[in-house]
């Protein structure tokens, strides 16, 4: 049995479709903790993260049904956890309000599990999961494979908890930590400072420079146009359609169910191109519930 720990902080979601409907519901990393669970059945699945008492009762009842998702990893605070608003735009962009202030994780809190894990996946749901100098010092000791969405590793927050697009610094350095690196078209146009989206060419020559500081898989999903990836030694880009679904109920979440699956492909071995179609895949039936808790109704990994 292999044991994934996911490291990202769990968050309170406010989500307003652009029609005006409202759904609150817990978010954040929960959805690639439970995309795991159903997707790698006899997995177990370890979320580690800082969580605030106000949300506890709820996160228990939520992994209850799920027998094989750990609670060990979890770091209770007598704190607010973080609350996020989510408000989607009829052209398919939003906007992001995080609010709440809980203290990143430090290598002791994460050191005692993390050696036992097969695999480990790093989603930065709010970018403060933990500080650089922590994951350093694990991928140094850790010999499993470390998949990595940099997300909102690439946000800053306004005084008012209004999130813009900004790449730290140090981003490089972060990138450099995973085998698998994970972002969306957005994302990828911020670290390629372009004016504007790119094109599939221009994403696969990112992606080619990104290989160059150390990841193996670097992958890039496009929403409805599907993804597309590069390898280390490989000739060219490879490339996966979106899943055909009658009708998007709510995007929140499947960059999340994306990045499980596509460190549950890492830690098999599987070949990349079937590791994007199956993603792409997971992805677009997530996109057709609301919530984490649906996501007990994906279908197990299928790599072929």
């Amino acid at each position: 049995m292999c044991r994934f720990g996911v490291i990202g902080s769990v968050n309170r979601d406010v989500i307003v479709s652009a029609a005006g409907r409202t759904h609150c519901d817990l978010g954040g990393s929960l959805y690639t903790v439970m995309a795991l669970a159903s997707l790698v059945p006899a997995a177990t699945v370890v979320p580690m993260a800082r969580i605030g008492v106000d949300v506890l009762p709820a996160v228990r009842a939520l992994l209850a049904c799920c027998p094989q998702v750990s609670m060990a990893g979890f770091r209770m605070e007598a704190a607010v956890n973080y609350a996020c608003r989510l408000e989607y735009r009829s052209d398919g962009s939003k906007r992001e309000i995080l609010t709440g202030s809980l203290v990143p994780l430090s290598r002791a809190d994460l050191w005692e599990g993390v050696l036992e894990l097969d695999a480990l996946l790093v989603n930065f749901i709010t970018g403060r999961e933990l500080r650089l100098e922590a994951l350093q010092c694990l991928r140094r000791a850790f010999r499993g494979p470390i998949a990595m969405d940099l997300h909102s590793l690439l946000l800053r927050s306004l005084p008012d908890g209004t999130r813009v697009a900004e790449a730290p610094a140090d981003w490089r350095e972060w990138a450099a930590l995973a085998d698998a690196l994970q972002m969306n078209a957005s994302e990828a146009a911020l670290l390629a400072e372009a004016e504007g989206p790119l094109d599939e060419n221009r994403l696969a020559a990112l992606a080619r420079r990104l290989l160059e500081l150390g990841p193996r898989w670097v992958a890039i999903t496009r929403g409805a146009a599907g993804a597309l990836a590069v390898e280390a030694g490989a000739p060219g880009p490879v490339t996966a359609p979106a899943l055909a679904v009658p009708a998007a109920v709510d995007p929140t979440g499947c960059g999340d169910v994306f990045l499980a699956a596509l460190g549950a492909g890492l830690l098999a071995r599987a070949p990349l191109a079937a590791v994007l179609r199956a993603a792409c895949r997971a992805a677009g039936q997530a996109s057709q519930w609301r919530g984490p808790a649906a996501l007990r109704r994906l279908e197990p990994l299928a790599l072929a």
